[in-house]
């Protein structure tokens, strides 16, 4: 597919704010219970929220981010809480561009710090955030959003928590293109063991919860939904699995700091990096 000019703008007028709530059910699957209706997202933008979206050359909607203002501890940030691209606008940049103007717009706000969550077993979404954009994860979430419709059914909502801190150093150099080519994977304690099942997917069989190197890397499989559509026990395994090593880890002082790739042949593997940097 050709990809259209895209146009990357806030919303406005209750038509594109009602064009969310079409691109919602058909990104995520939702019920009508679990959508941002147009009314509060048009009132969000009028209150200091973010609705942005990306148009391409007929005026259609195709992707959208919705974020709100948040505090903690006296400190301002702007929390996104949806991106959503209709399927055949995926892997064409769209979302980086939208994430992009979320930045900008949150500097010209005097934000700092912009902050979401994202499911750990979503591969596409840990390299967009992690590789592309540069953030940190020092929090995961165990079942948080509790039970979900669409594309989310079925498994517990485990989450990460991002923090996309927006002038700092490993930000500007993604941004930049600045960041020098890293370490081979083989010289990081790879700490799950993986095995290869009839069906084709990849099993979780082994775990190093006990590895003090100061990084290490954590394998996940590449399509979650595939794997959870063929064989949910295996999908279930790889979440609990996951949410006890990322638990574990993360308590001991490391933080996820990178989304790494490695190919042999056609074989596609990919990998959390995490870093310590304190001990509990």
């Amino acid at each position: 597919m050709q990809l259209d000019h895209i146009e990357y703008r806030k919303l406005k007028g209750i038509k594109e704010f009602q064009a969310c709530e079409d691109l919602q059910l058909k990104v995520w699957g939702f019920s009508e219970r679990e959508l941002f209706p147009a009314r509060h997202l048009l009132t969000a933008q009028q209150n200091g929220g973010l609705v942005l979206g990306a148009f391409n050359n007929l005026n259609d909607l195709v992707g959208y981010s919705y974020a709100f203002l948040g505090s903690s501890q006296g400190k301002y940030y702007l929390y996104s809480h949806m991106l959503g691209l209709l399927e055949e606008y995926k892997y064409k940049n769209i979302g980086y561009n939208l994430k992009l103007l979320q930045r900008k717009i949150a500097l010209e706000r005097n934000l700092n710090l912009i902050k979401w969550t994202f499911d750990p077993l979503e591969g596409v979404n840990a390299n967009l955030n992690l590789h592309k954009l540069g953030v940190i994860i020092t929090e995961y979430y165990v079942d948080y959003y509790g039970e979900f419709s669409g594309i989310n059914y079925g498994l517990p909502t485990d989450r990460f928590l991002v923090e996309w801190n927006l002038n700092s150093t490993i930000v500007l150099d993604k941004l930049n293109k600045k960041i020098e080519a890293s370490s081979p994977l083989t010289e990081y304690c790879l700490i799950t063991k993986i095995s290869q099942r009839e069906n084709g997917f990849l099993e979780l069989i082994d775990i190093n919860m006990n590895c003090i190197q100061k990084k290490i890397l954590v394998e996940i499989p590449p399509s979650i939904q595939e794997i959870k559509s063929i064989d949910f026990e295996l999908a279930m395994d790889w979440r609990i699995k996951l949410r006890n090593i990322f638990t574990d880890y993360l308590s001991k002082g490391y933080i996820v700091i990178d989304f790494c790739s490695s190919t042999s042949g056609e074989e596609r593997k990919s990998f959390y990096l995490l870093e310590q940097v304190f001990s509990p």
